[in-house]
């Protein structure tokens, strides 16, 4: 790697395979700092791959608004910005324990990452911490159709209603 020009010469950083790291866990280079735009960046005096869990110390956890078979989705707070998000955590057992459903799963990843659309929720990352998939997502503080229709009379909406919703769909 490139002498890192943002970094003092001092007896900390000199002899060292120091590394720096975007928030994704991208190395940088030196052309790229001068393309960073107040971004996060991790500086590794060693030289060792990036760590995914410091990531997750730029949130707070506010609550758990959900659980399903294989995790948890949680409300979370950008501790920098306040922007709150979506937080799913998978547990990676039994059913992920062969690479090709991990890889099947960050395939998927990758494909929601590049969906843009208002009624989809936006994927912003994905990563693995320990046997913990993360996803953070976009927060839709509006809930669940399923609850929504729930709380109605009898679980039924209006034509109008019905037609809103499936256009929406």
């Amino acid at each position: 790697m490139h002498d890192l020009c943002l970094l003092p010469k001092d007896e900390h950083y000199e002899g060292k395979n120091a590394k720096l790291y975007t928030q994704e866990g991208v190395e940088l280079s030196d052309g790229d700092l001068y393309f960073l735009n107040n971004n996060t960046i991790y500086l590794d005096l060693e030289g060792h791959p990036f760590n995914y869990s410091q990531t997750l110390d730029q949130y707070q956890v506010l609550e758990k608004i959900g659980e399903g078979g294989f995790g948890s989705v949680f409300k979370i707070k950008h501790k920098a910005t306040g922007k709150l998000m979506a937080m799913k955590t998978i547990q990676t057992n039994e059913y992920f324990n062969k690479a090709d459903k991990i890889q099947e799963l960050f395939r998927e990843q990758k494909t929601l990452k590049q969906l843009d659309h208002q009624n989809i929720i936006k994927l912003n990352h994905a990563f693995q911490v320990n046997n913990e998939i993360c996803l953070l997502m976009e927060y839709a503080d509006e809930g669940e159709i399923e609850k929504y229709l729930c709380s109605k009379p009898h679980a039924r909406i209006d034509e109008n209603e019905a037609r809103y919703f499936t256009s929406q769909i």
